[in-house]
């Protein structure tokens, strides 16, 4: 397996509700600083535009599981995990 780093990534997730809103429903529902994630997994891409994070891989055949890609606007910090 190609070595790659174990992260933690702190990203703020987009959001969408298609029912009808006022103007204090939306006062209230999306000015509250938006949805804070956190996901750990190996960094297997790291680009320009986003970075592609795997939580599940197989040293056996080579394959990555779970495979989540963050636009890189979403993205508020990486933090590399000292793993063996």
């Amino acid at each position: 397996m190609k070595k790659y780093r174990l992260v933690v990534v702190e990203w703020e997730d987009a959001y969408s509700n298609s029912s009808w809103h006022t103007n204090e429903e939306i006062d209230r529902d999306f000015e509250d600083g938006g949805w804070q994630c956190k996901n750990i997994g190996l960094l297997v891409r790291d680009e320009k535009t986003h970075i592609v994070i795997a939580s599940r891989w197989s040293d056996t055949n080579g394959s990555y599981g779970h495979l989540q890609r963050i636009p890189r606007g979403m993205v508020k910090k990486i933090t590399t995990v000292k793993y063996v």
